[in-house]
């Protein structure tokens, strides 16, 4: 299998420095069969701390709409919605930010490039699926312990090591 490849020259980041309030942030729609946030905003709900939690979306789907309005309408400032930018852009931003929130795929079988973009920024990944969020764990992130964060080999999806993979075939 050869992975789709991505010119990293273009990536820049932010020069990192914690948040005075815990920041982190999800990039993308929500889909109520496949990708259905519920379970992790219902936990955000729970937390008596401090936090901002950034969502950058076109708002794409109905369903993203009404369930980012639900929970906007619960989580008040600690929610906030930004507009979909380019992908350099977006790196860059979410560069400056404490952790990012990856919700994984129902299939198994593919990265999704949101993990490449992610681990590009070089910040902490909290990764959990549509039916489960190890509380234990997202709370461990929340006191600054990324022990468990998601990591992926960001080498084989290089453009250049892509290349030379596809090379090596003729």
């Amino acid at each position: 299998v050869i992975p789709q490849g991505f010119n990293f020259t273009e990536t820049k980041k932010a020069k990192y420095s914690k948040n005075k309030i815990l920041t982190f942030a999800y990039a993308g729609v929500f889909y109520e069969k496949i990708r259905n946030p519920k379970i992790f905003f219902e936990n955000l709900t729970t937390l008596d701390v401090d936090f901002k939690f950034i969502i950058y979306s076109n708002l794409g789907t109905l369903f993203t709409k009404q369930i980012i309005a639900k929970y906007k309408n619960i989580l008040q400032n600690k929610l906030e919605i930004r507009q979909s930018i380019n992908r350099t852009e977006l790196i860059y931003e979410l560069s400056k930010l404490d952790f990012l929130i990856n919700q994984n795929n129902i299939s198994k079988s593919q990265t999704p490039s949101k993990l490449i973009d992610y681990t590009l920024t070089g910040r902490p990944i909290y990764s959990y699926t549509q039916k489960n969020v190890k509380v234990s764990e997202f709370k461990l992130f929340l006191e600054g312990d990324y022990t468990n964060e998601t990591k992926i080999d960001i080498k084989k999806y290089d453009i250049n090591n892509v290349v030379k993979i596809f090379e090596n075939l003729f």
